[in-house]
């Protein structure tokens, strides 16, 4: 074998190779770095300092923060039922938010009482400012809404997920508890930083009852419109402008609130003369009537482990370091718990704190250990601690600059962010292996240190710019997915490019200073230099040298080595003569034949190289298997969060009261409790639902966090569904992040076609493969009281429609006449009625302006369903099936699609994907559509690059052979392919086609050098056998304590990400130095034939 020296003879004709991948700037790097490396090692120790104080400044949260695009509205009209919420409000309210140009769409649930209207926005609008166009949506609705009607309207967001949720129990009065929690613990609460807001959930509302005294009031004539006057006329403070006093300006304000029962007592209220009906004067309230404080009726009620029970919820801001914040607020209960009384205890229901630091804490420690094992690798194959040092130092240094970017881009340091920077441990070491391995071989070839590393820098500096360009362009179409995956791996993007950038600045910069400091020869080279006659002069030379720096002035000393370098550069003492350089590169490249990895690939790069054919043919055989292997995947979104805590819900008939609900929660809660493992079962009631879809008990258990999750999760919604009364258990994510369950909504005209659909799929359904349970939200007709006006009769009597309705309810509910502020709560005002009418009978014999209710209206028994739900103003039932195996969506969907098809359903009947099974097909053409530009932006990159169409078309092949090992690993762990493993296949077209580019770069190199085809082929791919392995081994071994989940947390994005970059790029850079140089001989072959015809 004979060295291969540059030639000058590089012009690229007919068939010579492109001239490409000549990117000047970063080749002068190296050169620049080596000249200045006091400022390189200035650089160094700053980038450390700014990236550690960058790091402990950073917020820590779950995850990104994520504005969810909805806006939500709530109307509550007391009395009014699910037909009137639904037509006389949600409708009106839906066809005015309909004209917001970013509205998507809109979904309503109208029960009695009760509507909420959720309005889904296109992804990327100013939430701020949609609310904003909802409110004035809401407010051109409300002309037409029946009295007393309140509206209100939120935006959503991740930070509104709450910060924590705490327990409060009590042996005080239940009102009295609540009162202290609102004057004593929530304004203590919300001054603390991070802190946007704390509400109580399950406390008792006050109310103000005012009961007349019958005989008082009849000997006074006080009327209960006289309490309205009263109200309307008293407690007024309105500023009326400013007065002066000696020179100052006083502001005036005339009237008096009311801010206590007391003031609210003596307020005057109009008596008038029996006998006459004309005004005699006024008497104070407290005469006439009694007025006290007491509880309203209860619509949510709260317990913890079967005690009743008071929930704080705290919010945090959207800027919020969570961790933090969570700190300090348990710093401030343990201060405040004394204020609340009653012995009272506060219990943690849910804290995000423990779960991030955990999460956290456990990905860093994997990456301590990735980057431990990725280190290993690197010695192993260099065989030299120094060079193994000087390579390991890229991975904290880029990781550091890394952290600076992040914090100056405002990201927090999160599962998601954490993750990237873990998953790119193994990665971002590759660019400083290639120049660390490139530049230890030239320094075996002889020749002065700088010009060896200046040299060796050079070689590989274009193709490692080219592969890291190419690795962080994969992730900008990921600033193009919309929706939630587009949200939460966008700040993931940005931090793999930010440690990508900065290991490429690493590699070219830093590097070679840290190289020219602690890299010797072997003792080989030098012993092969020193036999030479030169070397024997360049030793005496050297010795000379030395004695002269060590007599110099101590004050020169930086001038010294400067000109000692300069000497070291200009006499050629590891530099002998031609003659001598062709020998000791001769038996270098020797040794370099002799490794163990050359000795075991050069058999399979020949027997490929002699049957590129067959070659050629396996690997289509295996592009096909690949192809056969993606129906055995198990297909989800993301997997479970591993959090201790889960969240059950039971859902009973609509209109079962409080009571009942109270029974059977007490049943369950007293199952639940028993379960191994279980520490605190938190339970909320609500007769409206949570979401006003009808009765439902929210179940938050607090799990041992060291037991099997996923295990325990089963065995708890087994436990309530044996103990559920008969009601429908469901099962929900903590995050709330994706859905768990496939869903069908069914949309007709009318009710009967809905009501038949219905029923058709839910039949259809029952024996669906991998269906745990299938429900439907379309609620069974139940009887009611339905109370016609006549128009016309009410008209002739001088009354409105509405006058009529309000003189019946005011005779069923307690009317509310005002309200006043006490101890800082809006508390409302009602007056108690003598007799209100409770039954059907009451209600035919009500009187109105004197008269009958028959003489204005008709009161009549009819059948009417409790719950009416609309989507886009179209009445819709939701068929809801949650899977035996969560982690296979997929499959289920499949199942359910296959028999929405085949149901025999009414002709006017629609049905439309939802849930799980909507977001499966949104994610997979997101992010397949991010995939193929992927792979059209790293080939228009390498086009430019390499001047030439052909060529980028050879590195792209590595790409489909990456999905074969990632299919397969994800089969052989039994992972589902979801979100988190497309990201990291998205990841894998980046990583896999660097070797390629690194491989082809070098044979190109070669070829334009004046070697052969078959020889540069040979060559290139032995010479870059061993980067391209100790990229990839170092890589998988970075990334192995993350698919293990060696910690436990956190795994449920990073865990599936990191064993399909595992398996894809071993099967990548398997084929990559099979198959590619099989490839570049077939395709360059005619090309060979006409350069050797032309020489």
């Amino acid at each position: 074998m004979t060295a291969h020296k540059p030639s000058d003879s590089h012009a690229p004709n007919g068939g010579d190779p492109p001239r490409g991948n000549n990117l000047l700037p970063v080749n002068k790097l190296a050169h620049a770095s080596l000249r200045n490396r006091p400022f390189v090692a200035l650089v160094c120790v700053v980038a450390s300092v700014l990236g550690v104080l960058s790091l402990q400044s950073m917020r820590r949260e779950l995850i990104p923060p994520v504005e969810l695009p909805a806006v939500s509205v709530i109307a509550i009209s007391p009395g009014a039922t699910s037909e009137q919420m639904n037509e006389r409000i949600a409708v009106p309210i839906e066809q005015q938010v309909a004209t917001i140009p970013e509205v998507k769409s809109t979904t309503t649930t109208s029960s009695s009482s009760y509507a909420m209207i959720t309005v889904e926005l296109e992804y990327g609008t100013d939430t701020a400012r949609a609310t904003a166009k909802v409110e004035q949506a809401v407010s051109r609705a409300d002309t037409n809404f029946p009295e007393d009607t309140s509206t209100e309207v939120a935006s959503g967001a991740s930070s509104d997920i709450p910060l924590a949720m705490i327990g409060v129990t009590s042996d005080s009065d239940a009102l009295q508890t609540a009162d202290n929690i609102r004057t004593a613990v929530v304004p203590q609460l919300e001054k603390i930083d991070g802190v946007a807001s704390a509400t109580l959930v399950g406390a008792p509302e006050q109310r103000v009852t005012i009961e007349l005294n019958a005989e008082a009031a009849a000997a006074n004539g006080v009327t209960p419109q006289a309490l309205q006057d009263a109200m309307d006329s008293n407690g007024l403070a309105v500023p009326v402008g400013t007065v002066a006093e000696d020179g100052k300006n006083l502001d005036v304000t005339v009237g008096q609130r009311i801010d206590s029962l007391d003031a609210l007592r003596a307020i005057p209220v109009i008596t008038t003369d029996p006998a006459t009906g004309e005004t005699n004067g006024s008497v104070p309230l407290g005469d006439v009537a009694s007025v006290e404080l007491s509880g309203a009726d209860a619509t949510l009620s709260a317990r913890i482990n079967g005690k009743s029970a008071v929930a704080l919820v705290v919010y945090p801001t959207s800027n919020a370091n969570v961790v933090d914040t969570s700190h300090e607020l348990t710093d401030t209960l343990t201060e405040l718990q004394p204020l609340v009384g009653g012995d009272a205890e506060f219990t943690t229901i849910f804290d995000q704190a423990p779960f991030i630091t955990d999460s956290i804490s456990s990905l860093a420690e994997e990456g301590v250990m990735g980057l431990v094992m990725a280190v290993l690798v690197i010695l192993l194959f260099l065989l030299s601690l120094r060079s193994t040092l000087v390579t390991a130092i890229s991975i904290p240094l880029s990781l550091l600059i890394g952290f600076i970017g992040m914090r100056v881009a405002g990201y927090s340091l999160n599962i998601l962010t954490l993750s990237a920077l873990t998953i790119t441990i193994g990665r971002v070491v590759d660019d400083s292996i290639v120049v660390i391995e490139n530049i230890k071989r030239h320094m075996e070839y002889g020749g002065d240190r700088r010009t060896a590393i200046t040299n060796a820098v050079r070689e590989v500096a274009s193709a490692i710019t080219a592969s890291t360009i190419v690795t962080c362009l994969v992730f900008l179409p990921i600033g193009f997915v919309s929706g939630m995956v587009g949200e939460l791996f966008r700040p993931f993007a940005l931090t793999v490019v930010l440690a990508m950038a900065a290991s490429l600045f690493t590699a070219l910069t830093i590097v070679p200073v840290l190289a020219y400091w602690f890299l010797r020869p072997s003792r080989a080279a030098r012993a092969a230099v020193e036999a030479t006659p030169q070397g024997t002069e360049k030793a005496a030379r050297s010795a000379e040298l030395s004695e002269q720096k060590d007599s110099d002035d101590s004050a020169v000393d930086a001038d010294k080595d400067d000109s000692a370098a300069s000497a070291d550069e200009s006499v050629p003492a590891i530099s002998p003569a031609c003659e001598d350089e062709d020998a000791v590169r001769l038996r270098a490249e020797e040794r370099e034949e002799n490794t163990w990895l050359r000795r075991m690939y050069r058999p399979v790069l020949r027997g490929t190289q002699r049957h590129p054919v067959v070659t050629l043919l396996v690997a289509i055989a295996v592009l096909v298997g690949t192809g056969a292997l993606f129906p055995l995947l198990k297909v989800n979104l993301l997997g479970s969060t591993g959090q201790n805590m889960v969240s059950l819900s039971q859902n009973a008939p609509a209109g079962t009261d409080i009571e009942t609900l109270t029974a059977h929660a007490q049943t369950a809660e007293a199952a639940l409790e028993q379960v191994d493992g279980v520490e605190t079962v938190a339970t909320t009631i609500s007769p409206t639902g949570i979401n006003f879809r009808g009765a439902s008990i929210s179940y938050t258990i607090v799990t041992d966090p060291d037991a099997d999750q996923e295990a325990l999760r089963d065995e708890l919604e087994r436990t309530l569904q044996d103990n559920a009364s008969g009601d429908v258990v469901s099962a929900a994510d903590v995050t709330g992040l994706t859905s768990s369950a496939v869903e069908v909504n069914l949309v007709a005209s009318d009710d009967e076609a809905l009501t038949a659909a219905n029923d058709v799929l839910l039949a259809e359904l029952q024996d669906v493969s991998g269906a745990k349970t299938v429900s439907s939200n379309l609620a069974t007709e139940q009887p009611s009281v339905k109370i016609t006006v006549d128009r016309d009769a009410a008209g002739a009597a001088g009354m409105t429609e509405n006058d009529v309705v309000g003189m019946i309810s005011a005779q069923i509910v307690a009317p509310s006449i005002g309200q006043i502020t006490l101890n800082n709560v809006d508390t409302d005002i009602y007056v108690k009625l003598d007799s209100p009418a409770q039954t059907v009978d009451d209600l035919r014999n009500l009187q109105i302006a004197g008269q009958p209710i028959s003489a204005f209206a008709t009161v009549e028994q009819v059948s009417v369903v409790p719950t009416v739900v609309t989507v886009n103003g179209q009445r819709t039932a939701t068929i809801t099936v949650t899977p035996e195996d969560a982690d296979d969506l997929g499959a289920l969907r499949t199942a359910v699609n296959n028999a929405v098809d085949s149901a025999d359903l009414p002709s006017n009947v629609m049905t439309v994907e939802a849930g799980a099974g909507e977001q499966i097909g949104d994610v997979f053409d997101q992010l397949g559509l991010a995939l193929a530009a992927a792979i059209l932006i790293i080939y228009v990159v390498l086009v430019f690059i390499f001047k030439s169409l052909g060529q980028p078309l050879l590195l792209l092949i590595s790409i489909p052979f990456a999905a074969t090992g990632a299919f397969l690993v994800l089969l052989v762990a039994d992972m589902p392919l979801g979100i988190s493993s497309l990201v990291g296949i998205l990841m894998l077209t980046g990583i896999v086609v660097t070797n390629a580019i690194v491989l082809i770069d070098l044979i190109n190199q070669l070829r334009r050098n004046g070697m052969g085809l078959d020889e540069a082929i040979s060559i290139g791919a032995q010479r870059r056998l061993r980067p391209i392995i100790m990229t990839a081994v170092s890589t998988i071994a970075a990334l192995l304590p993350m698919a293990f989940g060696v910690t436990g947390y956190g795994g449920f994005i990073s865990q599936p990400m990191a064993i399909t970059v595992i398996g894809g790029l071993t099967s990548s850079t398997i084929l990559t130095l099979v198959l590619l140089p099989v490839l570049y001989r077939l395709t360059q072959q005619r090309g060979e034939r006409k350069r050797s015809r032309r020489h």
